[in-house]
């Protein structure tokens, strides 16, 4: 954490993962209301 490149790869690898499981969730949400209810929840 004190490192800076650290922190910021920790960075722009939590975005690509939030923004891979938000895909993921909505690929789920159509597909079925309720996993993708149960996912965000467990995401959160």
């Amino acid at each position: 954490p004190g490192d800076p490149a650290t922190k910021q790869w920790l960075e722009v690898a939590g975005e690509l993962a939030c923004h891979s499981s938000v895909m993921r969730l909505k690929l789920l949400g159509e597909l079925n209301s309720e996993p993708f209810l149960w996912l965000t929840t467990m995401h959160i």
